[in-house]
């Protein structure tokens, strides 16, 4: 058998080097991946790993209540108020592939090597196919998260076309009802969010507060203001009975993403108002505040944040990065994220798996192995998420 097609038994017949099921990328991508640890620390593989069609799941958005008060010889009509809504979302595919020719095989060769020695080389060989093809896709996943939301390819793409994952502004946003507008050459308008109108269903919406960037430490208008409506607004605490039909109070995944300026703007803003260099017991001549929090969340430095294009320009007609001298209010937006109702699902068949390596037509001595994966990111509540964003006051 020639050598290429022992590397290619090789590539086709083994699995990932340090991947072996999905949860084990899981892994890897907490250990590699800026922003993902948030949406896969504490959950199980039942909770990540799905199959079907499509992903979907029921819950209560509105409730038709029968409550009322009654006399011993009142008449009573009954009925039987149906419940609850389902959301449902299809699967994303998305492909990477690990290409090589037989050159590159051949001259990693020397003639009188042993057996195992050639096994060495195939495999180091191997393990730098797969570097490139793992780093590739940790990258990929966290650009998904924060891609420009587009309709079309996200919420209903036709049969046969090519569907995106749902992206974090595309759920979570500062338009009225969580619905993004119409843009020409982006998106059409935006009137359901998984199959769900938010106009009729109020409850599948995000929770919305903006700040004044140019008074940022006003009492009433600035940031820290906003923050602190905003924590009460995210809290959901369960009544005293009949606790086993509520959610009980999932606040400890809160945190906070936002841009490189986001991040600063809040530190200054401590700075401002007081807390000059005193939240540093260990050296109070070291400026730096560490990780910053705000009731214990942690505001977490997103980099995509810093150019993506998610926000309304002045003629509101495009969308721009939060700091373009365009931007219909400039300013860092800060987004609220609850990843206990916020999730990355896999696909338990789809995931990280190999095709079989193949010559590809009208090319000689090339070989390529495409590697597959189908995921979705979804809510089960949308209105235990938030965002703080800037309007700047008229003159």
């Amino acid at each position: 058998m020639a050598t290429a097609e022992i590397f290619a038994t090789l590539m086709e017949s083994t699995p990932f080097t340090y991947v072996s099921s999905p949860m084990d990328i899981v892994n890897d991508a907490i250990r590699r991946n800026q922003l993902m640890p948030r949406f896969l620390r504490g959950r199980g593989k039942s909770e990540i790993v799905h199959t079907g069609p499509k992903v979907k799941d029921r819950m209560l958005l509105d409730v038709t209540s029968n409550f009322r008060s009654y006399g011993p010889h009142d008449v009573h009509n009954y009925s039987n108020p149906q419940t609850g809504d389902e959301w449902e979302n299809g699967w994303a595919r998305y492909t990477e592939e690990m290409v090589w020719e037989e050159g590159e095989i051949l001259h990693n060769f020397v003639p009188g090597l042993s057996r195992d020695a050639v096994k060495t080389v195939l495999k180091d060989v191997k393990n730098q196919k797969e570097q490139r093809l793992i780093t590739s896709i940790v990258e990929g996943l966290d650009d998904l998260l924060w891609a420009q939301p587009n309709v079309a390819t996200m919420e209903n793409p036709a049969k046969g076309q090519t569907a995106d994952a749902m992206s974090i502004p595309a759920l979570i946003n500062e338009f009225t009802n969580g619905l993004y507008p119409a843009i020409s050459g982006v998106t059409a308008a935006w009137t359901t969010k998984q199959n769900i109108d938010p106009t009729t269903k109020p409850a599948w919406d995000n929770q919305r507060i903006s700040y004044n960037p140019n008074t940022l430490a006003s009492s009433t208008l600035g940031l820290f203001a906003s923050f602190r409506k905003m924590r009460r607004r995210l809290r959901f605490k369960p009544p005293t009975i009949g606790q086993e039909h509520f959610e009980a109070d999932n606040y400890t995944r809160m945190f906070l993403a936002c841009s490189e300026d986001g991040v600063t703007q809040y530190e200054n803003m401590l700075q401002e108002v007081g807390d000059k260099l005193r939240g540093n017991v260990m050296n109070p001549r070291d400026s730096s505040y560490g990780e910053v929090t705000f009731h214990g969340h942690m505001l977490e430095e997103v980099e995509a944040l810093r150019d993506a294009e998610l926000y309304l320009n002045a003629a509101g007609n495009g969308l721009v990065g939060e700091s373009a001298a365009t931007v219909a209010n400039a300013g860092p937006r800060y987004y609220w994220l609850n990843t206990y109702y916020l999730m990355l699902l896999m696909h338990k068949d789809k995931w990280l798996e190999k095709r079989k390596p193949k010559e590809p037509d009208r090319q000689i001595e090339v070989w390529v192995q495409p590697v597959v994966m189908w995921l979705q990111i979804c809510a089960s509540s949308l209105r235990r998420q938030g965002i703080v964003y800037p309007v700047v006051a008229s003159a």
